[in-house]
């Protein structure tokens, strides 16, 4: 199982500097993390935005992927217009596979 698979599903919201996963609406929240061992309110509460953000991220990356990889083999992007961004995108996704 790789680490896409085994990451807690979205959505992720943030309470404070805490992060947490929720299925419904007053139901068990997941504990995800804690931004607030961060140095200052401001990136602390940054850091849980951008933390909670992650699920939304990951897949808005997967279909940029896709859509860049399948107009490139259309013809439909040069490979001046889309290779850095697909490069990008693939890096990123390195990352968390």
């Amino acid at each position: 199982m790789n680490a896409l698979q085994s990451h807690t599903p979205g959505p992720w919201r943030t309470t404070g500097m805490i992060v947490f996963a929720q299925r419904n609406p007053g139901g068990r929240k997941t504990y995800i993390a804690d931004a607030s061992q961060d140095a200052g309110l401001q990136p602390s509460m940054a850091n849980a935005k951008l933390i909670a953000a992650a699920p939304d991220l990951l897949k808005a990356l997967e279909q940029c992927e896709h859509v860049i990889g399948m107009a490139r083999l259309q013809g439909k992007l040069s490979d001046d217009a889309c290779s850095e961004a697909l490069i990008a995108a693939r890096k990123a996704l390195d990352k968390l596979r």
